[in-house]
């Protein structure tokens, strides 16, 4: 068996990082990949399967470390028992600064998931990102007996990719780490008083579900 040369695997990774965020995903070339990495497209084959692996190895796992880490919290935020409303507040925000975290220790593969990605199975990422918490809260309202409906749902899941949205976001308007912090610490306080109070929500006792849930 032919002996795989040393470091051709990260010569295709850092070669395909610079095509995917110049043309995206759709439009990268795997020639180009290839002849700028020195190799054959044989090569990238044998190692990554086709164009999609390719992007996969890229981003995957800090996409995978997001979604894992993100609901790891709210999984802790709901078992929170007799923790007071601060403590509870305290642990939010300290999720979302882990997830600011691992945003800009991986803001590359970050912003290939949000401007690249484009016929890949990341294209919605954001949009399955947000769908994972509406799904956790729609199930402890039922938990609580203030089962949500379709309108009340909607608004949950408007105002929660709106969030992330904005998370996001910081990324592509460059902001250095401390500022995204802040910025998504202002985020999460907009949102969370929001959602209590939007007229939607009050009319169908919504406020007080809120005040269940945190």
């Amino acid at each position: 068996m032919a002996k795989r040369a040393e470091g051709t695997t990260e010569k295709l990774l850092a070669s395909a990082r610079r095509e995917f965020s110049r043309h995206g995903f759709a439009n990268a070339s795997l020639r180009t990949i290839a002849l700028d990495s020195g190799v054959t497209t044989h090569t990238v084959y044998t190692r990554f399967d086709n164009k999609e692996g390719l992007f996969a190895a890229l981003v995957g796992p800090a996409a995978g470390k997001f979604m894992e880490t993100l609901m790891a919290g709210y999984d802790r935020y709901f078992d929170m028992g007799n923790e007071s409303i601060r403590e509870r507040e305290l642990f939010s925000h300290s999720v979302y600064e882990e997830l600011v975290d691992l945003m800009f220790d991986n803001r590359d593969a970050f912003m290939l998931l949000l401007d690249a990605s484009a016929g890949t199975a990341f294209e919605h990422y954001v949009e399955k990102v947000a769908e994972q918490p509406c799904r956790r809260i729609y199930a402890q309202s039922d938990v609580l007996g203030m089962p949500l409906d379709d309108d009340q749902r909607l608004l949950v899941h408007v105002l929660t990719r709106g969030f992330f949205d904005g998370m996001f976001e910081t990324l592509r308007h460059g902001l250095d780490r401390r500022s995204a912090q802040a910025f998504v610490s202002e985020l999460i306080s907009f949102y969370e008083g929001g959602l209590a109070k939007a007229s939607l929500g009050q009319a169908a006792g919504f406020g007080g579900l809120v005040k269940e849930l945190g």
